[in-house]
């Protein structure tokens, strides 16, 4: 017995479907056979005052130098891409006293978080921020951030390059104006540095 199949002309809603669950195959089994692995990484640095007596303003961590941190070349050729999920960053006063015949380390320092790689160069702006913090040359401190609420700093970056200026995000430090002056040319800080930095294989 002949079964006799039934056709039918092809509606636009069909091809949809079609495209839909092609794609959706596609998609759910990108990078299905990649590895993601998180490492801590880190870089230490020192801050000075200039031949004023003043801190300038600087950064204390930024996800677009993370790729000149410690043992980044080494997970570089293991890798394909990576993303910075966040900073730890611990700073110790080098002269937490007064020393005879040394001025006195700065007294105050805000700290800001800044993203896609804008930020403020006033201090009054920074201050005015619910979310600035400070320091001191008188007793170490600890700062943090994350890229919480940022999605663009979510976004992979090729291993052989830095995080976009467009994605990036971190800290940054500005002095207090009209403090005392501080010892000309001098380190009055040491600065460690730790990045969450998440990477990824090519699948």
């Amino acid at each position: 017995m002949m079964h006799r199949r039934t056709r039918r002309i092809a509606k636009k809603a069909d091809l949809t479907k079609e495209v839909m669950v092609r794609m959706g195959r596609i998609l759910d089994n990108l990078n299905a056979g990649a590895t993601i692995v998180s490492r801590r990484m880190t870089t230490s640095f020192t801050i000075s005052t200039n031949g004023a007596g003043s801190v300038p303003i600087g950064t204390l961590c930024s996800s677009g130098s993370v790729n000149g941190y410690t043992d980044f070349a080494a997970m570089q050729g293991l890798y394909a891409a990576y993303r910075v999920k966040g900073f730890r960053v611990r700073i110790w006063p080098v002269l937490p006293f007064i020393v005879a015949g040394v001025a006195p380390p700065p007294a105050l320092i805000a700290v800001a978080t800044f993203t896609s790689g804008l930020s403020t160069s006033t201090y009054p702006n920074v201050i005015d921020s619910a979310e600035s913090r400070f320091f001191t040359g008188f007793r170490p401190a600890t700062f943090a951030c994350d890229w919480k609420d940022l999605k663009d700093a979510q976004l992979w970056t090729p291993n052989n390059a830095a995080v976009p200026s467009t994605e990036n995000f971190g800290l940054y430090y500005i002095q207090a104006p009209s403090g005392p002056v501080s010892q000309l040319s001098t380190v009055y800080f040491q600065v460690v540095v730790e990045a969450d930095v998440e990477w990824i294989t090519s699948g």
